[in-house]
């Protein structure tokens, strides 16, 4: 049995998912094995865009942050043709930004780089192994944000001076028990 993911909805219909199948299980028939056919002069930087551009997927914010990131961070990788990207040069890249004191940014170059790899695996568009699948990442530590004893009484004043009682019973409370969620 062989299985292959035709598409997703809603960017292939049912009646394309139909006629897809129908043409498959033809060239089975005739003793043939279907080839996927991938263009592989698709560069890093188009898979990154294409990633990008997936409907609905995140927020326009962090869709302007992964462009911000690959325009400066991926240049030198963008025009280079996304089966021809190693392990090694991701690591590398990863390494030298963690020497330079950003070790946040590195791993939110590898993340940026191995999800899009994996959506187009996932989809079909993209037939390689992920470069980015195994590298480690630098170890993040939460950040404590505590208010200094000045900021405090300001905080209080705040709260006292929102209008509904309910909320501002809300506010105190998440304030004096240090809740944040």
């Amino acid at each position: 049995m062989v299985r292959k993911t035709l598409g997703t909805f809603p960017t292939m219909t049912v009646d394309q998912a139909e006629r897809m199948a129908k043409e498959i299980q033809t060239t089975f028939a005739r003793g043939e094995v279907p080839v996927q056919k991938t263009d592989i002069r698709e560069t890093l930087g188009d898979l990154i865009e294409w990633y990008i551009s997936l409907a609905g997927a995140r927020k326009e914010s962090t869709n302007q942050y992964y462009r911000y990131l690959a325009k400066q961070y991926l240049k030198h990788l963008a025009k280079r043709r996304a089966d021809s990207i190693k392990r090694s040069d991701l690591a590398d890249l990863h390494q030298s930004l963690s020497q330079k004191g950003k070790p946040y940014l590195a791993n939110r170059l590898v993340a940026l780089v191995r999800a899009a790899y994996q959506a187009a695996i996932t989809e079909d568009r993209f037939s390689g192994t992920n470069p980015a699948a195994t590298l480690k990442m630098n170890r993040e530590h939460s950040r404590e944000n505590r208010l200094l004893a000045s900021q405090i009484p300001a905080v209080i004043d705040a709260v006292d001076k929102y209008p509904d009682l309910v909320m501002r019973a809300f506010f105190m409370l998440a304030f004096l028990t240090g809740q944040r969620k």
